[in-house]
């Protein structure tokens, strides 16, 4: 007979930020929250893990709402909030500290001014972040009326409907998982697989990408992720590919432990092309300087992650990396990435350094963000 389980009774805001969606919690209504088990433990069960539906739980069946975001009053004095985010396994008890999610970065600072745990001013207030999982400064920008402002006719692809812009600047964002913009030292490795030997380019910025061409997979690039998803071949090798990557950095030990993080993520990439997003909207090649596609989780995602576009078109202003390669060899501030449900744009800052290198100062993003439901979450653990 099963052991009898405690109901846990937690106080919880379900948000969407960016193309993601995520449970919010204040860190002094977690339970046990220093008891690392037991946290655990209580995160699988909000979420409904592991089941494919997550049926007993608020999870959402897919990498981009199976997240969770703790959110305290910050204990350094020139920072407002600090926040920790989980990204949770679906069908597997895979609970992940290791990054950081950009889309749910642009919900923690509103989250914050709901809970009360900062001020608003009008008609912006900026707060300064602090990413726990990253040991990064972030720094929002949201509209402020007499709360926080939502509605607004900013639109963000992945999304389908507008909303209030909320800029996000990440400052010093490389390094955030090896304490390296390139954590091999190199712009180019190359890693033998089963399949063969694939060059790859390994980034870390905001969160750190294995990245490899489109062809060098026999793919173009602009291939949707239902088509992907469906070939299970092409997954499995992109998961080889992925986790000896990750030894190679030194994000990982061995490619078991690999394995099992969401951390790195790996991105397919291509150059400018025409071609047709999952809604049926045409994108020009001339629009963009990149075709990219992501994989969260063991799958391609739908639109494509936050702090992997970052790192993606962050390292398109990285000489020498295969991003940098297939984007042209430019060097703009204002670089724009072509994703399955359309154009993702970011403001990338990069200085040359004495030694030769260079140092990425600052990425900024605008997305937007929303509540969706507030009450008690209940967990059976």
């Amino acid at each position: 007979m099963e052991q009898t389980k405690l109901l846990t009774s937690v106080p919880a805001t379900i948000m969407r930020g960016g193309t993601s969606k995520g449970v919010f919690i204040k860190r002094c209504d977690f339970p046990e929250w220093d008891d690392r088990a037991r946290r655990d433990q209580i995160i699988l069960a909000l979420m409904g893990t592991p089941d494919p539906m997550q049926i007993d739980g608020l999870g959402g069946t897919h990498s981009s709402t199976s997240k969770l975001v703790v959110v305290a009053a910050a204990s350094q004095p020139d920072l407002d909030l600090e926040y920790t985010f989980v990204q949770v396994g679906i069908d597997a008890p895979v609970v992940d500290y290791m990054g950081n999610c950009g889309n749910l970065t642009a919900a923690v600072a509103p989250f914050g001014l709901f809970e009360e745990l900062v001020a608003g001013v009008e008609p912006v207030t900026k707060i300064a972040l602090w990413n726990t999982n990253t040991q990064k400064r972030i720094i929002a920008e949201v509209p402020f009326g007499r709360s926080v402002v939502e509605q607004g006719d900013f639109q963000i692809d992945g999304v389908p409907h507008p909303g209030a812009p909320i800029v996000i600047h990440f400052l010093e964002p490389g390094g955030t998982s090896t304490g390296k913009l390139l954590p091999t030292g190199r712009t180019q490795d190359v890693v033998p697989t089963s399949r063969g030997k694939f060059e790859v380019s390994i980034v870390d910025v905001t969160n750190p990408v294995v990245f490899v061409r489109a062809s060098a997979l026999g793919l173009e690039g602009i291939e949707l992720p239902s088509s992907l998803n469906a070939d299970r071949t092409l997954l499995e090798g992109l998961a080889e590919i992925r986790c000896r990557a990750a030894v190679l950095a030194g994000i990982h030990a061995d490619e078991e432990q690999a394995g099992r993080s969401n951390v790195p993520s790996i991105a397919v990439v291509g150059p400018p092309q025409d071609y047709v997003t999952a809604t049926g909207r045409t994108i020009r090649a001339a629009d963009l300087d990149l075709v990219a596609r992501i994989v969260s989780m063991g799958r391609v995602h739908h639109a494509y992650q936050g702090t992997g576009a970052m790192c993606t078109t962050a390292a398109t202003q990285l000489q020498g990396t295969i991003p940098y390669q297939v984007a042209g060899g430019g060097s703009q501030k204002q670089v724009v990435l072509g994703h399955p449900k359309g154009l993702f744009t970011a403001e990338v800052e990069v200085e040359a350094i004495e030694s030769g290198g260079q140092n990425l100062t600052k990425i900024s993003v605008t997305r937007t963000a929303r509540r969706l439901m507030r009450g008690m979450a209940y967990a059976h653990c």
